[in-house]
């Protein structure tokens, strides 16, 4: 199964990549397309779209973060945006703030990646609630281990660690895409 990746960036494609292997364990071919950012993703999810279906892509995942917008409002715009879409079997995700929420919902994976010894983090219950979750990461990080949190190297390094059923129980935005692949 080909499956197409509407994104703000690489890095979020690279690790909803791996979040969708994590959750069934099955081998997925990927698809990207890239905004550079939320705004251009509203203007070009149809073509995009279309041009994923041609290329093979039998569903389609479109994940935007809501940056403080409501995300229902948005995933209405996105919805409209995107209808009618080409690839029949898709979805719309919009994660509550960034996408940084749903990796904060596993210290433990933070952990490995940055130091992987001593006393563990504390676990956080709700990551979505985080205003600036990718701030917040970046703040931890330095806090936490004297590093430097860059989004485009770890995030990827962080999907790799993280325990798919902690982003299940904290992070609401991300049950729909689980039920999607589960």
């Amino acid at each position: 199964m080909q499956i197409g990746i509407i994104a703000e960036d690489k890095s979020d494609f690279e690790s909803l990549k791996i979040i969708i292997h994590k959750i069934n364990n099955r081998s997925y071919k990927f698809k990207p397309m890239v905004g550079r950012g939320a705004g251009r993703i509203i203007s070009k999810c149809h073509a995009w779209s279309n041009s994923l279906k041609l290329s093979g892509c039998t569903r389609l995942v479109l994940l935007q973060d809501s940056d403080g917008k409501s995300p229902e409002s948005l995933k209405k715009t996105l919805n409209a945006a995107l209808s009618p879409c080409p690839i029949k079997d898709n979805i719309i995700v919009i994660a509550v703030e960034e996408l940084e929420g749903w990796l904060l919902s596993d210290k433990k994976a933070i952990h490995t990646v940055f130091c992987n010894s001593g006393k563990l983090p504390l676990e956080m219950a709700s990551p979505e609630n985080i205003s600036n979750p990718k701030e917040h990461l970046t703040k931890f990080v330095k806090s936490a281990y004297k590093k430097t949190y860059i989004n485009t190297v770890h995030n990827v390094r962080i999907a790799k660690e993280i325990d798919i059923q902690k982003i299940k129980s904290k992070c609401s935005s991300f049950a729909e895409l689980y039920k999607f692949f589960e």
